[in-house]
């Protein structure tokens, strides 16, 4: 049986892995713009091969944890009822 101090420490892993994954999609989202223009300036015959398949993988690994983080909120209970009064 978890406890407390079990449920404590978990959660301060989820927060710790919250505010990493915050600073992340920050930091995506200035990349996002820099690809945008750096795409929008290709020259004809650049090969952007590479650029295709880092993008496929980003995708796949992003529906990967996205499918990981639902699996965790489902092993959360639902907190209690309030008592009735």
């Amino acid at each position: 049986m978890a406890t407390q101090a079990d449920i404590d420490a978990v959660t301060a892993q989820l927060t710790t892995f919250q505010t990493a994954i915050s600073g992340d999609v920050s930091a995506l989202a200035a990349d996002v713009t820099a690809i945008q223009t750096a795409l929008a300036n290709i020259p004809a015959g650049v090969d952007i091969t590479a650029l295709q398949a880092a993008a496929n993988s980003l995708a796949t690994n992003v529906g990967n944890l996205g499918t990981t983080v639902g699996s965790v909120t489902a092993l959360v209970p639902a907190p209690p009822a309030p008592p009735a009064g």
